[in-house]
């Protein structure tokens, strides 16, 4: 029944994105948390600790990539309520700037506390993420090429 109620849970975190609203996904996030989205080189990398810092990095994800669908995949989670470890693989698709589409493939691996965040972890293809930054730095959008938010 746990496991159910989280994965139903994220799937609603994830519907508030498609809707361009991140303030359920951040608030989900613990009073201490490590948010790391891997790569280097495109402006989504790095790991956030703070609150603001982490409405920033979702306040650029959703400027640089609007209309960003996440599609679940699958929601995996294990463990209980204390320590939840869950697994969420997303697919995703948007419209570049240039008119262009985006897909890319993602997956989510986070650590809860009583139904809190403390550890996420994002992996994606950075190959496409990056192709799709200098994309959209080709047509004017500085913010693809900006340093990361840290």
């Amino acid at each position: 029944m746990y496991h159910a109620l989280v994965r139903r849970r994220v799937r609603r975190l994830y519907a508030a994105l498609n809707d361009a609203d991140p303030v359920p996904l951040v608030s989900s996030l613990g009073p201490r948390f490590a948010y790391t989205f891997v790569g280097s080189g495109h402006p989504l990398a790095g790991t956030r600790r703070n609150l603001p810092d982490m409405r920033a990095q979702m306040d650029r994800v959703l400027r640089l990539f609007p209309g960003l669908r996440f599609h679940v995949v699958d929601v995996v989670v294990t463990g209980s309520p204390w320590h939840t470890r869950l697994a969420v693989v997303l697919e995703v698709d948007a419209r570049l700037a240039d008119g262009n589409p985006y897909h890319n493939d993602l997956v989510q691996l986070l650590w809860l506390r009583w139904g809190r965040a403390f550890q996420v972890r994002t992996v994606i293809d950075t190959a496409r993420l990056t192709e799709a930054c200098r994309r959209l730095a080709a047509v004017g959008i500085l913010e693809a090429t900006a340093p990361p938010v840290s």
